[in-house]
């Protein structure tokens, strides 16, 4: 995961996408779901809702809520959803990496502390967090999956534990840019057991990523990261209309297309060919060259900028 900020690319990867218009819009097509109106046709008493584990995001998951519960049945509603939250405790943030650094750092800026899912069960936090702005009496059930520790397992466990069973209609609340690979991982883990799965609605429930432009500049001289960031007085998010425009929304977006692209391989995310094909046109672009020479060419007009204000200053 933390390659790209590792070696520094991200800039590459800006200059690589904002030049070409078609790999763009073929990022948008695969990553970025047109999930519109279909909350609309939701049946809330067939429904069950899933919140996989995300440690970072456990303010956008709140906000999501928050917003879900104006169209969620009243507490008194017999046909009220059921929801389910998945995640254990894989150990990662005890490790002394990058990864967790960069995560310690997404939980400060949005005022929480990562230190908490370091022993902790990620679907008890994440429930309870969930819970004091939506209290439990708005589901007809409330399950917790407590033994995964990776998004394959997520979906292994909850069909193993049968928090699948006698489900119609499943709402995944994940970040927008998540949704098709979690959506993939359900779909693969059914195929693996035998399940038919053509007769099971799945809906994206997605919440943007969101940060402040002063705490983006933050992290990036913290992380070493020099791509400018966005000049604008509220925050910036990740959605398709605005991934490709600071480093933060290229981060996610890509970590989570690398993640597709190597699962996928793997058999444990399902693909489409229309997607296949997506995933096979952009790495035929984003290559080991591509990049590098996008990268020094970004570096280079860092170079020049940081020149022309030097010899300004010496007028």
């Amino acid at each position: 995961m933390p390659a790209i900020t590792k070696l520094g690319i991200i800039s590459g990867l800006f200059t690589l996408v904002n030049s070409d218009p078609q790999l763009r819009q073929n990022i948008n097509d695969l990553m970025f779901v047109d999930w519109g109106d279909a909350r609309k046709n939701i049946q809330w008493s067939k429904t069950k809702i899933f919140v996989p584990a995300y440690p970072t995001d456990v303010p956008y998951i709140v906000k999501t809520f928050q917003t879900m519960t104006e169209l969620l049945p009243a507490a008194s509603d017999p046909n009220k959803p059921g929801i389910a939250y998945l995640g254990g405790n894989n150990g990662k943030y005890n490790k002394q990496s990058l990864e967790t650094k960069l995560a310690t750092l997404l939980c400060n800026v949005n005022g929480y502390d990562i230190t908490q899912f370091k022993d902790g069960i990620e679907s008890e936090i994440i429930h309870n967090a969930v819970a004091k702005t939506v209290p439990d009496s708005r589901f007809k059930s409330v399950e917790l999956e407590k033994k995964s520790s990776n998004s394959k397992e997520n979906w292994e466990n909850a069909l193993k534990d049968g928090l699948l069973d006698g489900v119609d209609e499943i709402i995944m609340v994940t970040s927008e840019e998540g949704f098709v690979r979690h959506k993939g991982t359900l779909l693969a883990t059914l195929k693996a057991h035998g399940i038919d799965s053509k007769n099971l609605k799945i809906y994206a429930w997605p919440y943007n990523a969101e940060i402040s432009p002063d705490n983006l500049k933050k992290m990036q001289q913290i992380l070493g990261i020099t791509l400018k960031v966005p000049n604008q007085d509220y925050n910036i998010t990740n959605d398709k209309y605005t991934w490709n425009k600071s480093a933060w929304g290229i981060y996610r977006t890509f970590i989570e297309m690398l993640a597709l692209r190597r699962w996928s391989a793997k058999g444990d995310v399902y693909v489409t060919e229309e997607q296949k094909k997506q995933l096979n046109d952009i790495f035929s672009k984003i290559t080991v060259k591509n990049l590098a020479m996008a990268t020094i060419k970004a570096k280079t007009a860092e170079m020049k900028e940081k020149l022309v204000k030097f010899l300004g200053r010496g007028k």
